[in-house]
């Protein structure tokens, strides 16, 4: 895992394509698909992911710059903003970050644009402005404060802070706490217990982005529902809700 040049020398137990290929069942090709997928890079021969948190400081500064430069988040200079970082960071980092939050949509002899996708960038942004406050805020107050934040143009939605933020709107006024898919357990019954020790009761809208990576061969997430949870109908909203088989303590 790449997280700065002045740790590469502590780094053991890195693999190349040779190494992989020796490893997993696939072709090359299937390979390396795999790894552009989870934003792996070859780096002097050996693949490597980059820490999430040094890419969250890579990602922050080409933002900051776009805001500097006056670039359109539609159309932003990828040569020219890699090599305006150079010093702040390397190259090949300022480069993979632009490519996870957007699209090629032009090339010329001297330049590439990138246009970076509206959804993953106000993501980006409310995953980073909830990850470093402690506690919750009042919704319509987080709403200001990550609007501000975005490149003009940018639009956040709540469907964005899906598998990372729980709105809890049972409480005046709505809160919303930092809740990532990535902390959560990997055993249903424990990640169960888990979003149920947040919140008591769950509308399905809510819950199915925090279960859709447990969704096995034959199952649905109205089947693991089934399994985990007792049902409901919310009085005001008419809607079906869940909780817990067990008694929260």
């Amino acid at each position: 895992m790449f997280r700065g040049e002045e740790f590469e020398g502590t780094i053991e137990g890195k693999l190349n394509t040779t190494d992989l290929l020796g490893l997993i069942q696939a072709s090359e090709k299937e390979i390396r698909s795999g790894l552009d997928d989870i934003g792996s890079v070859e780096l002097d021969g050996y693949w490597r992911t980059v820490e999430t948190e040094y890419l969250t400081s890579v990602m922050s500064r080409v933002l900051m710059l776009l805001v500097e430069k006056g670039w359109s988040w539609e159309r932003v200079p990828l040569i020219e903003c890699c090599r305006a970082l150079e010093e702040l960071q390397p190259l090949f980092v300022s480069e993979l970050s632009l490519r996870l939050y957007g699209t090629q949509v032009e090339e010329s002899d001297s330049e590439v644009y990138i246009k970076l996708s509206e959804d993953k960038v106000c993501r980006f942004y409310a995953e980073y402005i909830l990850s470093s406050s402690a506690g919750m805020f009042h919704l319509n107050e987080f709403m200001e404060v990550w609007n501000d934040a975005l490149p003009e143009g940018m639009t956040p939605r709540e469907d964005h802070l899906k598998g990372i933020a729980l709105i809890s709107r049972n409480k005046t006024p709505c809160t919303v706490s930092y809740l990532p898919l990535s902390d959560l357990p990997v055993d249903p019954a424990s990640r169960f217990n888990h979003l149920f020790s947040r919140q008591e009761k769950w509308h399905q809208d809510d819950i199915t982005p925090y279960l859709q990576d447990l969704i096995g061969p034959g199952q649905t997430v109205n089947s693991l529902l089934l399994k985990h949870c007792r049902s409901s109908t919310d009085p005001v909203t008419k809607k079906k809700m869940y909780n817990s088989r067990q008694r929260q303590t």
